[in-house]
């Protein structure tokens, strides 16, 4: 063979495409060559969107209600990612931001505390992270002082 012949095949590569494993032949007249060894395309994607399960049952505000002392979760939190992202939750507090308790994407029960703000799930691919949350309306009972009742105890 006098010469070597370069072609370039440019696909457009999606997550949902059925066939991802590819091999060529080159033709010249009627002389074809033999297949080549297969190449197989990964797409990497994600993430994109967050989803929990169930969803959180939000208020008019966009807030969980809830109340001091109750339980929440568990919650899933997914996001189709490849390859597959880390699933991490957050807690924000008046004190900032700190680890929620969770395991494999899901957020444990949580007993709510009063300072509690939000809780926040990160899909993390390496390169691209995304991140969503829900934000809490926590409902609690200021305790009566002594200084706001009568001399016969009620307030």
């Amino acid at each position: 063979m006098d010469g070597e012949t370069r072609g370039t095949l440019r696909l457009y590569v999606t997550r949902d495409r059925k066939y991802n494993r590819y091999t060529c032949t080159a033709t010249e007249e009627d002389i074809e060559s033999d297949r080549s060894d297969p190449v197989q395309i990964n797409p990497l994607y994600g993430p994109e969107i967050i989803k929990f399960t169930p969803k959180p049952k939000l208020n008019i505000d966009d807030k969980l209600t809830v109340r001091e002392g109750d339980t929440i979760g568990p919650f899933v939190c997914t996001s189709d990612c490849n390859p597959l992202c880390n699933i991490t939750w957050r807690v924000k507090t008046s004190d900032g931001f700190s680890d929620a308790r969770s395991e494999m994407g899901t957020l444990l029960q949580q007993a709510v505390q009063r300072d509690m703000r939000l809780f926040r799930c990160k899909a993390d691919r390496g390169n691209k992270a995304l991140k969503q949350g829900f934000e809490l309306d926590v409902q609690y009972m200021e305790k009566a002082s002594w200084s706001s009742m009568n001399m016969n105890g009620s307030i």
